[in-house]
């Protein structure tokens, strides 16, 4: 989470300080090489000092983590910041404690909630905002570092200022910035969060909600059922955790992952990677040297760009690349690895498959002249190594 600050404040009293914040952290509990554990209690001895190696860091806001931590690939957990505090005044909500306790882990589903109670709390606690409680009421903001919040039914929130935030819990609600750096968050039924500015984040955690971003980096995430999650930004990432809800990123080097039943993930930028963890689901990429991951039972993976990689984990799924260059893998049962670019490869477990093909590559364009498919087990095919398959028609056993 490190990222130099401009200007920081005097230290907050150790005596009198201890907020509620939100960390994130690799998949291993590490941050920055640092081991941490829930339930833990960290103290640091020294100076505290922002964006440096004097405490331990965690945001005021929730969503804020995610410029630091991707929300498919990572994990994240609310704490307790205590002892001395440092912050920067004008920047992200980010601080240095001396003191930091990791209380639980939190899922995509927690984060999108804690984030409308934090702002609606902003919004209460400021006089420069608009707030509405009432049926079908509506809020709105254009000022920058402004704050909006509805909690009625139908309610409407939308900020267009700079590092604005947007928040409604109430049933069918909609919330919208357009800020740089602004926030959107609904928890309602059904409701709609969108951004467009840059380093803008959304999130819905209600069923059959919609987030959208459209800004550079831009965070996306759903966590109800069939909820749908996109993005259009440059390195932007797309996260749904709900049954039968759907990811989509559009930009280079975007991130689009889905965790339930049936849902599907699919990413068409530059280096992008889709990953879907739920049974089902499929997951797809058509960006060059993109990556398309799937670990549920009879979920599939497809990947179009050259040098793409595709894999599957789980029982009857499907991987397939077309790809130059690129690779299908599949680790479950009766599942069929299947490489149709040209100098594609391929691996698969026992009770699986690899299918391959070959060109002439002295024509232009290249002539498909061999295609062949074989169980592991036969024609000399073993389980776990990469094949690729000769113009002769004969599988060859490859290096990674």
């Amino acid at each position: 989470m490190a990222r130099r600050a401009t200007k920081t404040a005097a230290v907050e009293s150790a005596a009198t300080t201890s907020l509620t914040t939100y960390k994130g952290f690799n998949k291993d509990w590490t941050c920055r090489d640092f081991q941490y554990e829930v339930g833990k209690t960290y103290e640091h001895e020294g100076a505290v000092v922002r964006c440096a190696s004097g405490g331990f860091h965690s945001c005021e806001h929730p969503l804020d983590t995610w410029t630091y931590y991707e929300p498919n690939v990572s994990r994240f957990a609310q704490v307790t910041a205590s002892g001395d505090i440092d912050r920067e005044h004008g920047g992200d909500t980010k601080i240095a404690s001396g003191k930091l306790t990791i209380d639980f882990e939190l899922s995509l589903g927690d984060m999108a909630r804690k984030a409308v109670a934090y702002v609606a709390g902003l919004v209460k606690a400021s006089l420069d905002t608009n707030v509405t409680a009432g049926y079908g009421a509506h809020s709105s903001t254009a000022g920058e570092g402004a704050h909006s919040s509805t909690a009625g039914t139908r309610a409407h929130s939308s900020t267009a200022g700079t590092r604005a935030h947007s928040s409604t819990a109430g049933e069918g609600a909609h919330s919208s910035t357009a800020g740089t750096r602004a926030h959107s968050s609904t928890a309602g039924y059904g409701a709609h969060s969108s951004t467009a500015g840059t380093r803008a984040h959304s999130s819905t955690a209600g069923e059959g909600a919609h987030s959208s971003t459209a800004g550079t980096r831009a965070h996306s995430s759903t966590a109800g059922e069939g909820a749908h999650s996109s993005t259009a930004g440059t390195r932007a990432h797309s996260s749904t955790a709900g049954t039968r809800a759907h990811s989509s990123t559009a930009g280079e080097g975007a991130h689009s992952s889905t965790a339930g039943t049936r849902a599907h993930s699919s990413t068409a930028g530059y280096g992008a990677h889709s990953s879907t963890a739920g049974e089902g689901a499929h997951s797809s990429t058509a960006g060059e040297g993109a990556h398309s991951s799937t670990a549920g039972t009879r979920a599939h993976s497809s990947t179009a760009g050259e040098g793409a990689h595709s894999s599957t984990a789980g029982e009857g799924a499907h991987s397939s690349t077309a790809g130059y260059g690129a690779h299908s893998e599949v680790n479950g049962d009766n599942s069929i690895a299947h490489s149709a670019g040209r100098f594609g490869t391929a691996s698969a477990v026992a009770g699986s498959a690899i299918s391959l093909a070959a060109y002439d590559e002295s024509v232009w364009p290249p002539k498909l002249i061999a295609v062949r498919s074989s169980m592991v087990g036969e024609n000399g095919i073993e389980a776990g190594k990469r094949y690729r398959l000769t113009t002769a028609g004969e599988f060859e056993e490859v290096s990674e």
